[in-house]
């Protein structure tokens, strides 16, 4: 099976311009095999192509359909003209994942194919999803509203682990390995055999150059609208073929070289090599904390990674709790650039809260300044950091989650759980082109004047300062915020397109307020705030969105649930299609007193709804609520990419309606609503079982 390094190994080469032929002579050459790498090849093409895949890295066994004779030769014949087609491409696919799907073996995929969703485009195959729990479901009430998943009940998919699956037969070509797997295939099937089966050998096809893809179009404009501003990407890194190096605190008998887990560093050396990959261990005991200042070479990455049972390089010396525990450090300290910092596992929509491979945690002794998790400084730039589980241990005295204050580009911080905080979760100052996606960001303490410790120490879920642009926060939960507000402007600066999209807020205080008064001088332009749920709100100065100097800011598709403010209007922006259900006063009056007309006044197509709840769940725990749509609301406004795809995958609009809030409606189905990223391997243990059990009854 194609590992990680391998998967790696060849988008690097392929991003730098060279074909597959280039690439699996110089794979092989290296000590790869063929069948590995066009392995490789076909994930990758999946992960490229029109099939949307969406991934963790697991194990599935797949519950096989009654065999059938005649229904196993179909399919197997039908795999070798897939095959004949388009080899080599599909040739890792069909002997690495589809066959021993169809004969019930387990398939591995790698932990880094994410963020897609392979049976988007079949949506009357029901994804089953990949989780340790088994997943709940509910039924929408009946509404005359077609699904597009709708359809018949997919094959169970069992989530216990399995052994590794027997392995393949390999000839010298693709169509004699392909054809003595489907021999043993329909034999292991059918319970026949045949000794005298004989393979022939033929000669493949040259590997077809991978084609340069074709970026999306601008989406149209919305009628009467301002133009939708697409975000910018950053220069994408130089990755060389990565030297792998290992780092344990256990380790601590060998000669600390950092060869392979017997001979590992007992921490991050204090000059890392750019272009090398160090995998940590898990360990109960503490790392240091770690300045990264190497010097920059081009842009050329260097990444520290957490190492799992199935992504651990070398396995020299490997101990299987070094891939269960977490990498513990006290903070991370950025003073150049081009640095990657992946905990491997955890994080991500369903999963918000646990499973994290790095954990970044101290506490402040005094009250005295703000401490910080991250401090990103001299201007550094192209930082990820993701699967971290960032936290202060004691929140008695200051301490902020992100800290820039001398500005950057290239920041993508995904799939964190941020949280326990005093003060800002991100303090940015003159940075563009900032992704914060898929991350928890719970609990920010702020304090006035009348704090008996430390007063007036006011913070924000972000804190935006100088001239920040092109920012896009999706697909985030951000939970129990206090201060000025959860995307505050205060002191000088003016923010520059942001989107803001997909999110949850949830029992916070005013969700934006921009300041543009007195030493405040504060704007934001070009604005798109989308499809978010904005729940549960306690007490907010504002319980809409206020900015008071900007323009061409737009709020459309919004839900505003069961929130209290001393106020509830928008200022400084376009609404329209927004949702407002349960939102009151209850400050300076006797009783509560209904918000939700002026809310919705000069909201183009606004919905008042009932006090029905118009989600699935929404409890006082954000993270164990399901925010899907129990019921279709009134349309929203249909966008175009990237703001018509859900958290969860799912195309909006794709039934003919776009919905307003977060989560796309999924009409009467089953869905889990807390799971981890689709497995690829279920799904396509699902799609395989599913196409058995369709021939068996066709024939």
């Amino acid at each position: 099976m194609a590992s990680q390094e391998l998967l790696d190994t060849i988008r690097q080469k392929q991003a730098s311009g060279h074909s597959e032929e280039d690439i699996l002579k110089d794979l092989t050459s290296k000590g790869s095999s063929a069948e590995d790498v066009n392995g490789a090849f076909a994930i990758l093409k999946i992960q490229t192509g029109p099939f949307a895949l969406r991934s963790q890295t697991q194990y599935s066994s797949v519950q096989r359909a009654p065999a059938h004779s005649k229904t196993s030769i179909f399919l197997q014949l039908v795999l070798i003209a897939v095959v004949i087609v388009s080899a080599p491409g599909a040739y890792g696919l069909m002997t690495r994942v589809i066959i021993p799907a169809t004969k019930g073996q387990p398939v591995k995929a790698s932990d880094s194919l994410k963020d897609y969703s392979l049976l988007g485009i079949a949506p009357q195959i029901p994804v089953a999803a990949h989780s340790a729990v088994s997943p709940s479901t509910y039924v929408s009430p009946s509404v005359p509203r077609i699904s597009s998943n709708t359809g018949a009940p997919a094959p169970a998919v069992s989530s216990a682990p399995s052994p590794a699956p027997a392995s393949t037969p390999v000839s010298t070509s693709v169509l004699g390995t392909i054809i003595s797997t489907v021999t043993n295939t329909v034999s292991s099937v059918t319970g026949t055999s045949d000794t005298n089966t004989q393979t022939t050998t033929v000669t493949p096809p040259a590997p077809t150059p991978t084609p340069t893809p074709t970026p999306d179009p601008t989406p149209t404009p919305i009628s009467n609208k301002p133009p939708v501003v697409l975000p910018v990407v950053p220069v994408t890194p130089t990755v060389t073929d990565p030297t792998f190096v290992y780092v344990c605190p256990d380790a601590t008998a060998g000669t600390h070289t950092g060869a392979d887990w017997t001979n590992a560093y007992l921490d991050l050396p204090k000059s890392l090599v750019r272009g090398d990959t160090y995998y940590l261990c898990g360990s109960g005991t503490e790392y240091a904390i770690h300045t990264f200042s190497d010097a920059a070479s081009g842009s050329t990455l260097i990444t520290v990674k957490k190492a799992t049972q199935s992504n651990h390089g070398t396995d020299t010396g490997w101990i299987s709790s070094y891939g269960t525990g977490t990498a513990t450090f006290p903070m991370f300290n950025y003073t150049t650039p081009y640095y990657v910092l992946d905990g491997s596992t955890g994080g991500g929509p369903g999963n918000w809260t646990s499973g994290f491979g790095i954990t970044v945690t101290q506490t402040n002794p005094v009250c005295n300044g703000f401490h910080m998790l991250f401090q990103l400084t001299n201007t550094v730039s192209n930082l990820t950091i993701e699967h971290v589980n960032a936290y202060a241990g004691d929140i008695t005295f200051p301490m902020r989650g992100i800290n820039g204050t001398t500005g950057g580009t290239g920041f993508t911080f995904r799939d964190n759980y941020l949280h326990n905080l005093f003060g800002a979760a991100f303090y940015l100052n003159n940075w563009s082109n900032v992704l914060i996606e898929d991350n928890a960001i719970d609990g920010v303490k702020s304090t006035g004047y009348t704090d008996p410790i430390c007063p007036n120490y006011h913070a924000e879920g972000v804190s935006s300062q100088g001239t920040n642009d092109n920012w896009t926060f999706r697909n985030n939960i951000w939970n129990d915020i206090n201060g000025t507000g959860v995307f505050a402007g205060v002191n000088l600066g003016i923010s520059t397109n942001w989107s803001i999209y997909g999110n949850i807020f949830s029992d916070s205080v005013s969700t934006i307020y921009y300041y543009h008064t007195g030493n405040d001088l504060q704007e934001m332009d070009n604005l798109q705030f989308y499809n978010n749920d904005v729940v549960n709100m306690k007490n907010s100065s504002v319980g809409a969105l206020h900015i008071e100097q900007g323009t061409n800011n737009l709020v459309y598709n919004n839900i505003w649930y069961n929130n209290q403010s001393n106020g509830f209007g928008f200022f400084g922006v376009t609404h329209a299609n927004d949702y407002f259900s349960k939102n009151v006063r209850t400050s300076g009056v006797p009783t509560p007193v209904d918000e939700n007309p002026g809310a919705a006044l000069n909201d183009t197509n606004a919905q008042i709804g009932s006090s029905t709840d118009p989600f699935v769940r929404s409890g006082t725990d954000v993270f164990t609520s399901d925010y899907h749509l129990s019921a279709p609301l009134n349309p929203g406004v249909s966008l175009g990419s990237p703001y018509n795809v859900d958290a969860y995958g799912v195309t909006r609009g794709a039934d003919g309606t776009y919905d307003r809030g977060a989560y796309e409606y999924q009409g009467q189905v089953s869905i889990a609503p807390v799971v981890s990223h689709t497995s690829l391997l279920a799904s396509v243990g699902v799609f395989a079982s599913w196409l058995r059990t369709f021939l068996a009854n066709l024939f």
